[in-house]
């Protein structure tokens, strides 16, 4: 028996009196005829059964002698080979290019050598401060050395308290008042009378985000600053003024002075404003000294220490005037 493949199948649906009637045509050439006498079929279910059994399952010819089957779907084309892009171009060289230990620095991209001034520069790699010799590139970068040939370790200048330009390039846009009150470093200033009967103050800190460089402004300059510069972190801090500025211990009690609350409170405002305690570290600063022969305790509580020769003096002098 021939096993004939074949495109597609058709169907040709009549009736034979009351008996629905499929012939059945493989690429349109006659294969079978099926007469559904006596079966509770009408034309359309019969169609549907007959071309359900020959799609699925193939149908035999007249005689039986050929086996018609549908030839299977051709293969999906072949996916096209993605190629990928070609790599980009190496970009060009630096002027500034290592080669075997030695740097490569036209006369016109650095500086002469200078010696650098004790805390004026760090090596960036470890952070150990650097005194000796440098050379400044026209990127305004630092190595350590005298000759472009054989450059050291990259330095990194350190910056003053009053070196504001730290906070970025929108300092650049401030006022000459603004940039006058930053310049002044560290905040100096008098308590007001009600500030003293208080005991605190406050302080003003601005850390700009990508450098992480702190400076102390005054409260005026602070509030002008959050209004003109987005993005940085702005923190006010209460400072306690109030003497003594040390620790005194009263019996089993332990009263913490104002240098031990300013210190906790800075080393709290570390996790806000990381490297505040690199920059404050004078804890008492602001608090008057403690007057002798009296020390503040909490509240109102005042201890005076008498002297007993004085007081017995004093006595002495009261019986003899009052003799006659």
């Amino acid at each position: 028996m021939a096993d004939i493949q074949v495109k597609s199948f058709t169907y040709k649906t009549y009736l034979e009196g009351p008996d629905p009637v499929v012939e059945t045509y493989a690429d349109g050439t006659f294969v079978k005829k099926q007469v559904w006498s006596g079966v509770n079929f009408n034309m359309d279910s019969a169609k549907k059964f007959v071309a359900s059994s020959t799609e699925n399952f193939g149908v035999l010819g007249e005689g039986n002698i050929d086996f018609y089957k549908l030839a299977p779907p051709p293969p999906p084309p072949p996916t096209p080979e993605i190629v990928p892009p070609p790599a980009p171009a190496p970009p060009p060289p630096s002027l500034e290019v290592k080669k075997k230990g030695a740097w490569y620095l036209p006369k016109s991209r650095y500086r002469k050598p200078k010696s650098a001034a004790a805390g004026e520069f760090i090596i960036k790699a470890t952070g150990e401060p650097y005194a000796g010799s440098y050379i400044e590139t026209f990127k305004k970068k630092y190595y350590a050395g005298t000759s472009p040939e054989q450059l050291g370790e990259e330095l990194e200048k350190i910056r003053q308290a009053g070196d504001f330009d730290l906070l970025g390039e929108a300092f650049g846009t401030l006022g000459p008042l603004l940039l006058s009150a930053l310049k002044g470093g560290v905040v100096r200033k008098e308590p007001t009378g009600s500030e003293i009967a208080q005991g605190e103050i406050k302080r003003y800190f601005v850390q700009d985000i990508v450098t992480t460089k702190i400076v102390e402004v005054t409260k005026p300059v602070y509030v002008e600053l959050k209004k003109k510069l987005p993005g940085k972190k702005f923190v006010e801090v209460p400072w306690n003024i109030k003497t003594p500025a040390e620790d005194v211990t009263v019996g089993a009690y332990l009263y913490k002075g104002a240098a031990t609350r300013n210190r906790e409170a800075i080393v709290a405002l570390e996790k806000i404003m990381p490297g505040i305690t690199t920059l404050v570290r004078d804890f008492a600063y602001l608090v008057p000294p403690t007057p002798l022969r009296q020390v503040n305790l909490p509240e109102t509580l005042i201890t005076t220490v008498n002297d007993p020769l004085v007081d017995l003096e004093n006595y002495r002098k009261a019986n003899f005037d009052t003799k006659e």
